[in-house]
């Protein structure tokens, strides 16, 4: 930011007064040396591992998070198609698997012209139907605390 405001690099006095901390420090930091890669460079010698292969992404689900994953989904969407169709939307809304985002009942309503208070009867209603079935209950029991913690503690849903 500095150098585009100045023009040229900043000193390290500037460097310091612009982000509060001491001379000193900045120097310090300054005479590091560094060395800018590539992340698709290789770091092996038989040249097969990149820099991105040795960093590891504590967000990526591993192979056995994906299949569970993915087999969850699935057993859901089966549940799910025992539900009348209104009954399905509702559920797919309010638990984000219509596109990755949980809906309010007042957004949902807002959707489908109808009032929050009936949204939310009609979701609690399918969600009574899913727990009715003992191969259903467990992900109906999963999927609405995965969303809760999604929403945050404390939020009015």
């Amino acid at each position: 930011m500095l150098t585009q405001e100045l023009g040229r690099e900043p000193t390290a006095d500037e460097l310091a007064r612009n982000i509060r901390i001491q001379k000193q420090l900045v120097e310090q930091c300054m005479s590091y040396p560094y060395q800018i890669m590539s992340l698709d460079e290789p770091v092996d010698e038989d040249e097969k591992m990149t820099l991105a292969d040795a960093i590891e992404d504590k967000y990526s689900l591993g192979p056995e998070e994906v299949t569970i994953k993915i087999r969850t989904r699935e057993e859901i969407e089966q549940a799910l198609l025992k539900l009348p169709e209104n009954y399905r939307l509702v559920i797919k809304l309010r638990y984000g698997l219509e596109d990755g985002k949980p809906y309010t009942y007042q957004e949902i309503g807002r959707i489908l012209n109808l009032s929050r208070q009936r949204v939310k009867q009609i979701a609690d209603a399918a969600l009574k139907r899913l727990k009715e079935d003992p191969l259903v209950c467990d992900l109906v029991t999963d999927l609405m605390q995965t969303t809760a913690s999604i929403r945050g503690i404390g939020r009015r849903l």
